[in-house]
């Protein structure tokens, strides 16, 4: 009986370790990945609304390069990112969430 205790603790101990091995590498995004993050929504909105206050974005968009692509500074823990398209001289303004997720996209000024 004993022994069975102990490989149920083992077992359950076991699996709370896995989950959280497989949870720790969560975490904040740097400003290349914030970057990357901004390029490829950029990219996605030159091929559909996806509801941001910028709508559809033309083809253009869709030639963007990591060149084109500022990380604004920012003290607010989220990431601000502006994208120029020198095709049509515009520029946007994508918001981004300290873990990654995109918060607003909109027309700089």
């Amino acid at each position: 009986m004993k022994k069975i205790m102990t490989a149920m603790l083992l077992t359950i101990l076991s699996f709370n370790s896995q989950w959280l091995a497989a949870h720790a590498d969560h975490g904040f995004i740097n400003a290349g990945q914030a970057q990357a993050i901004a390029l490829s929504m950029t990219k996605k909105l030159s091929l559909k609304d996806l509801g941001y206050s910028v709508g559809k974005l033309d083809a253009s968009w869709r030639k963007i390069s990591s060149e084109n692509i500022t990380v604004l500074p920012s003290d607010s823990g989220k990431h601000q990112v502006k994208v120029n398209n020198p095709a049509n001289n515009n520029s946007i303004i994508v918001s981004i969430s300290a873990t990654g997720d995109v918060l607003t996209v909109k027309a700089a000024q």
